[in-house]
């Protein structure tokens, strides 16, 4: 019989049989720990239970397990695995593909912070080609190719001629929204989904006619609604047991005759499930209308529900003015009768029924209130079109409080409409002509009182929520003007984007002096000075592009307001003006000399940049703006954007010079470090585009910018969310050839950006990460690992000083887990990356231990200085493991210059005493005269005294009112036995050196120890008890003085 042991689904533990079958007891296993989350390193992600067991069977250790922290619901297994500490987990039970797996990867990152890879290990197959020989039993290792991950699920994909895979997309992004006149194939769709995600082998059926769709149309067809409805007629049969639930979610969105239609639907599929056996529900929601009724349905209206008719109450009590008069209950009762449970009827004809009473008399309400439809349509048309002699100016204001950028003050929202409506009245704002009384009736009697005044901020909005919604579905306001047919949000972007160009064409603000600066003219500010004279100016300056960007369905709306601009480039002229008057730096800038185009691929506005391409009204290659043309102000879109990739191809398409050098560099360089352009970019767009650019021929060697190339610039960029991502972006641009030596920039070369960058700014992000990939990558690559540059001087320093970071970070924490092994009583040792592993490795790529550095002349002292200078860092054991290492590497201990003169003057002079020893001792055995004298310093045994008379002879008294060496041992005012402690002669105290000098030809080490002794004033018998047994020994001596004062001094005044 086979030993190999095969996994039956009754198991109760999907892994114990597995072990034992590979001779493991996993119920007896030793388990280690526990350990911090921090330890763990390598990230495993199972696909199925069945691959967990064996990946937990692969494992040298087994780990306690940790709680989970809060919102993961991971179930995670922990482990050793060839000296890698790794954490294991598995997607939920049933379920699979990218998005389940990048969720689980997610909490796992939240977790375990110091995990720096990521498996996704499992059960798989290789295809075998020409290339690459796969046989059974293999372990296969993806690796990407073109536009796919290396990794293809087996049933998005066939082969085709030639061995090739064709893959198919995920189910989900084969559907598209198709627009709002189409929003019954929409719904078909999600059923669709719906289907597929309740029962596999809906899948199959599914992709089978995919493939068939696309074998006919190629990739340019859409999904037609009768298609998807026999689809699911011919699945339903084929379906699962189990019960299936299909939820259609807002019908009243859709037309009248499409919500029969798709009811009609339900109640085939529903029959045709029964007579298949298949257990099929259907929820559907709606509002009240339109009002459809099924032969067999469970309804639940909302409407119909106490709490509901009581908010409805509620309403009419707050916002009815007739409230205060004998008649207000019966008004309301009949009010609340009528309304039939419709909140949006309710809230129109309450403002209806105030008219009434403000016009007249209470009569006037009533007859109101019985002449009012109970149709909420009918409604709507009486208060939009009844007596309306400005349709116009209704439908405008309607358009500007739905469509606008943000909420309208009242004073925008009336001169947006009279710039749409009467431009030629246009003119400067004069409080005393239009008061903001006369505006707020404007606006009531244009908007039919739909829209209302907020008194606190004087903003605008629709008296209700429900009026938003109930103006858009149905096409109502198409109804009211055809023109915005069909897309009624592109037609009012358009007309938006118009009112606002003519506002700006107002004769008034054409001859008007625009300061260069803030500081010229600090009246011109948005909410103070003569911006208050044209309250609509900001607006229009600000979001004209937006509002012309959207009306992207309208091509020649965009062309008509392009050609506006293009016309009056006094208008555009003031638009970037008064745009750059209110920036808050260069980064937000457009530049006077800026095209249109340059705006609008700044602005990262997509559409425009099409029409403008399209019409060639613009030179691509045109040189303006802050960032010198418009391919490298596209490169400046942020990551909310989401246009960037897009509008760099289309500028690229169009002719746009890719080795043009900017302000900022090169296009690469813009690409990659928007630390110059102050905003923040995403991974995949930058290496997207990074990839747009070099296909297109950019020069990875380009020289300019902060940085000076690309690659320093993507050395020196920090703020990714994954370092990993920062490798991925090096190895790219050195696979292009770039030139891992290329000297220049800030940092000097690629290597020191790596290296300083961490030091002083990452180190304030994260500081324990160690760029050891990108360091090996570009030393490979040819980097001087002895390059002279840069902020430390040398690469070595920097990588010491970066390590030193690490340290001082993990030293500072309050989490005993996560110290330093160099800490003293460290509670663990450090499963990760050494601190000095960077050191280490270019030391292996022949750093020069004696290379000059900044400041410090050589990289011994400066380790040493630094242990001096920042005695808080708490470093000084690192500090020493470095010493050792350079040391070893052949460092020379007499080399002088510097601050204090030679390495054995420093090490004298650090305030901590182990270090001081430990490095006095490893520098005089490596060869360093005790003799040494350097310019202007003192001898060594010199400093040695001078600290000796220091502090160095003891340790610092902590008690209060004690002078700093007086009695030594005794508080200066009580002459109590003092807390300082007097250091021993291997304590690396001053004696102690004092010994170690004498003992390696120090010349005047003796007389100056003696010396020493002297100031303090000991006799013969106390220096001798010193030497014999340090502090012990001799304390006895001084607390024998001590006993007998007191008792002389007790006595005396006892007399």
């Amino acid at each position: 019989m086979s030993q190999r042991y095969r996994y039956r689904d009754g198991d109760d533990d999907v892994g114990s049989g597995y072990y034992e079958a590979r001779g493991r007891n996993v119920r007896g296993a030793t388990f280690m720990g526990p350990f911090s989350r921090d330890d763990y390193t390598v990230g495993w992600i199972c696909a199925i239970p069945l691959e967990m067991a064996a990946a937990r069977a692969m494992l040298d250790n087994i780990h306690v397990e940790l709680p989970n922290q809060e919102d993961d619901r991971n179930a995670y297994t922990f482990g050793e695995l060839s000296g890698h500490y790794v954490v294991i987990a598995c997607l939920p039970f049933g379920t699979y593909g990218t998005t389940s797996a990048a969720l689980v990867a997610s909490q796992m990152r939240s977790s375990f912070p110091s995990v720096r890879f990521y498996l996704m290990v499992g059960i798989g197959g290789g295809v075998p080609s020409e290339a690459v020989d796969i046989r059974l039993g293999d372990i296969v290792v993806s690796r990407p190719t073109g536009r796919y991950s290396g990794v293809l699920q087996y049933d998005f994909g066939k082969a085709v001629a030639g061995d090739a895979i064709k893959r198919y997309p995920q189910i989900q992004k084969t559907f598209t929204y198709p627009g709002q006149h189409q929003d019954l194939l929409f719904e078909a769709e999600s059923l669709v989904c719906q289907l597929i995600e309740q029962d596999a082998r809906v899948c199959s059926m599914f992709i089978s006619k995919y493939i068939r769709k696309e074998q006919m149309h190629g990739m340019t067809w859409q999904w037609h609604i009768d298609e998807l409805k026999v689809f699911m007629f011919q699945t339903i049969q084929h379906l699962n047991p189990n019960p299936i639930i299909l939820f259609a979610d807002a019908l009243d969105e859709c037309e009248e005759s499409e919500v029969r239609e798709a009811v009609s639907f339900f109640e085939k599929l529903s029959y045709f499930a029964i007579s298949a056996g298949v257990s099929l529900s259907v929820l559907l929601s709606s509002r009240h209308y339109p009002t459809i009724r099924m032969h067999k349905m469970l309804e639940l209206v909302v409407e119909s529900q106490a709490e509901h008719d009581q908010d409805i109450s509620t309403y009419v009590r707050d916002k009815l003015t007739v409230k205060y008069t004998k008649d207000a209950n019966k008004i309301e009762n009949e009010l609340l009768r009528k309304a039939g449970g419709i909140f949006m009827w309710v809230v129109l004809v309450t403002e209806m029924l105030n008219q009434a009473f403000d016009e007249g008399r209470i009569t006037a309400v009533w007859k109101r209130l019985r002449d009012v439809p109970t149709d909420l349509d009918e409604v709507f048309r009486i208060i939009l079109e009844k007596n309306n002699h400005y349709m116009n100016e209704t439908l405008l204001m309607l358009q500007w409080v739905l469509f606008a950028h943000g909420t309208l003050h009242a004073k925008e929202l009336y001169y947006g409409v009279i710039a749409g409506t009467e431009p030629g009245l246009l003119k400067r704002h004069n409080r005393l002509e239009i008061t903001d009384e006369s505006i707020a009736r404007f606006i009531t009697s244009c908007s039919r009182g739909l829209i209302e005044i907020r008194q606190s901020s004087q903003t605008v909005q629709f008296i209700h929520e429900t009026v938003n919604d109930f103006l858009i579905r149905n096409k109502r306001l198409q109804s009211l003007d055809p023109t915005l047919a069909p897309q009624l949000a592109s037609s009012s972007h358009g007309r938006l984007a118009e009112c606002c160009i003519a506002y700006l064409e107002m004769e008034d603000l054409i001859g008007l002096q625009i300061p260069t600066s803030r500081t010229s003219e600090p009246a011109y500010t948005k909410t103070s000075g003569r911006v208050q004279d044209y309250p609509f100016v900001y607006y229009a300056v600000h979001y004209m592009p937006h509002h012309a960007n959207l009306a992207c369905t309208e091509t020649k709306i965009q062309q008509r307001l392009l050609r506006r601009l293009f016309k009056q480039p006094k208008v555009f002229q003031l638009l970037k003006d008064l745009h750059d008057l209110w920036g808050t730096d260069d980064h937000t800038k457009y530049g006077r000399d800026s095209t249109l185009l340059y705006v609008f691929s700044f602005l990262g506005y997509r559409e425009l940049v099409k029409t403008l391409l399209s019409e060639n009204w613009s030179d691509v290659n045109a040189k303006c703006g802050h960032f010198g043309n418009a391919l490298q102000a596209a490169l400046s879109i942020p990551v909310w954007q989401d246009t960037r990739a897009d509008i760099v191809q289309m500028l690229l398409d169009a002719g746009a010079d890719v080795n043009v050098i900017g302000p900022y560099g090169s296009v690469l360089h813009t690409a990659i470090s928007p630390s110059t352009t102050g905003k923040h970019f995403d991974y995949d767009t930058t290496v997207l585009v990074i990839r747009k650019l070099l296909d297109a021929g950019a020069d990875v060697n380009a020289r300019g910018g902060r940085y000076a190339n690309a690659l320093q610039a993507a050395c020196a960029y920090t703020e990714y969310n994954l370092y990993k991502e920062r490798e991925q972006i090096v190895t790219i641009l050195l696979d292009a050839g770039a030139d891992a030596n290329a000297q220049g920039g800030e940092f000097g070369n690629a290597l020191q950006a790596t290296l300083e960058n961490f030091s002083f700014i990452a180190s304030r992000r994260d500081p324990e990460y160690l760029p050891v990939q990108i360091v090996k990558m570009l030393l490979n690559a040819g980097a001087d690992a002895n390059h002279v540059g840069g902020n430390c001087g040398n690469p070595l320093l920097a990588a010491i000083y970066r390590a030193e970071a690490i340290i001082e970070g993990r030293n500072s924490t309050s989490d005993d887990s996560v110290k330093s092994p160099y800490t003293s009583g460290a509670p663990r040792e450090m499963t990760e990356a050494a601190p000095t592993e960077i050191v280490d490795i270019l030391l292996s790529h022949g750093a020069d231990v004696n290379a000059p550095v900044n400041h410090y002349g050589t990289v011994l002292q400066a380790v040493i200085a630094r242990v001096i200078e920042f005695p808080d860092y708490n470093t000084s054991d690192f500090s020493f493991e470095v010493l050792k290492k350079l040391v070893e590497h052949g460092v020379d201990v007499n080399a002088l210059g510097g601050p204090y003169g030679s390495a054995l003057h420093a090490a004298v002079r650090c305030p901590q005493k182990k270090f001081r020893a430990l490095a006095t001792e490893l520098l005089l055995r490596a060869g360093a005269n005790p003799n040494v004298r350097s310019g202007g310093f003192a001898s060594v045994s010199k400093c040695v005294a001078l600290q000796g008379s220091g502090g160095m002879l003891m340790e610092l008294c902590n008690c209060p009112g004690s002078e700093f060496y007086h009695g030594v041992l005794y508080d200066s005012d009580d002459k109590r036995p003092c807390e300082r402690k007097i250091l021993g002669i291997d304590d690396g105290g001053a004696l102690g050196i004092f010994n170690m000098l004498i003992g390696y030809g120090a010349l005047d080490a003796a007389e100056e120890k003696k010396k020493l002794y002297e100031f303090f004033g000991w006799e013969a018998f106390k220096i001798e008890a010193f030497e014999k047994g340090g502090y012990p020994l001799l304390e006895s001596f001084f607390k024998k003085e001590w006993e007998r004062d007191w008792m002389f001094t007790y006595v005396e005044r006892s007399s």
